[in-house]
């Protein structure tokens, strides 16, 4: 949380509301606070490839949502373990990591969190689709992804 002199503050993106300065005196400068709205829904996406990293990123923080993004396990359950996240979108298949190994750490390091699987309209295993909450073809387009997310937020 930024915190600024002029009452201004950020949180992931999520704007807040300026409360009024508690001080009386003249001359004395007060840093305001502001009061925290609902925080914004926070969504991770894991994938190996970058490019649609950012274009996930760029889309659903356009729609409001707060979103980090991890191109390998490690970092995912690293933000895992950081921050609150509401959602998690794993892609099928990656070149870089198995997939099942990846949903498998998230559920260990959480097991209630919702886990969205975005596949490129390839086979997905039975067992990959018993292990998470919902599974959107890629090609289906992005609504449909946003309709899964909605779904479990």
């Amino acid at each position: 949380m930024k915190i600024s002199q002029s009452g201004g503050s950020n949180f992931s993106g999520c704007p807040g509301k300026p409360r009024k300065s508690t001080g009386d005196s003249v001359g004395t400068e007060r840093l305001q606070f502001t009061e925290v709205e609902p925080p914004c829904q926070i969504i991770l996406f894991v994938h190996d490839q970058p490019d649609i990293l950012e274009a996930r990123r760029f889309l659903f923080e356009a729609l409001g949502y707060s979103v980090l993004t991890a191109d390998c396990r490690n970092k995912a359950l690293s933000l895992l373990r950081l921050i609150p996240i509401d959602v998690v979108v794993v892609d099928y298949p990656m070149r870089s990591m198995s997939c099942e190994r990846t949903i498998c750490r998230i559920r260990e390091a959480d097991g209630d969190i919702p886990i969205v699987l975005s596949s490129d309209g390839s086979s997905t295993p039975q067992r990959l689709q018993r292990m998470v909450d919902a599974s959107v073809n890629n090609y289906a387009g992005p609504t449909a992804l946003l309709d899964a997310l909605e779904a479990r937020l």
